[in-house]
């Protein structure tokens, strides 16, 4: 997934944690609650 050239501040799904994305396509702020959302 090619990186953002510019900062999309995000909001975590899981956590609802402030995050700048590090992908056009994140949305979750670390591994954790990506795991957590994959365990729903």
């Amino acid at each position: 997934m090619p990186k953002a050239k510019f900062h999309i501040e995000r909001k975590c799904n899981i956590c609802g944690t402030t995050f700048i994305a590090k992908t056009l396509t994140s949305v979750h702020c670390c591994r954790k609650c990506s795991n957590a959302a994959n365990e729903v």
